[in-house]
């Protein structure tokens, strides 16, 4: 499955044929809050509570800056993802 800020997530993911869920949060869902909404989403979607959740990791720094990285914030993102029950791609 690859939902685009989990546009037709709850529709693929219940059909029991996928394996894990790969969502590409953009826009205004790209928030960290959004990404637990996501994996609790997609784990009651798919009726098992061990259903895996992987992200795309366009990881970057929101301070208008486009294009700049930094690493604490990859990191300090990748660690909370991981916190959640989620994966990074």
């Amino acid at each position: 499955m690859n939902a685009v800020s989990n546009f037709g997530g709850p529709k693929i993911v219940g059909t029991g044929n996928v394996e894990f869920g790969y969502n590409e949060m953009w826009g205004a869902d790209d928030y960290l809050w959004n990404y637990r909404k996501i994996i609790q989403d997609n784990r009651r979607n798919s009726g098992k509570n061990t259903f895996n959740t992987v992200f795309a990791s366009y990881l970057h720094c929101r301070n208008g800056k486009e294009g700049q990285f930094h690493t604490s914030s990859a990191l300090f993102g990748n660690a909370t993802i991981f916190a959640l029950g989620g994966s990074l791609y």
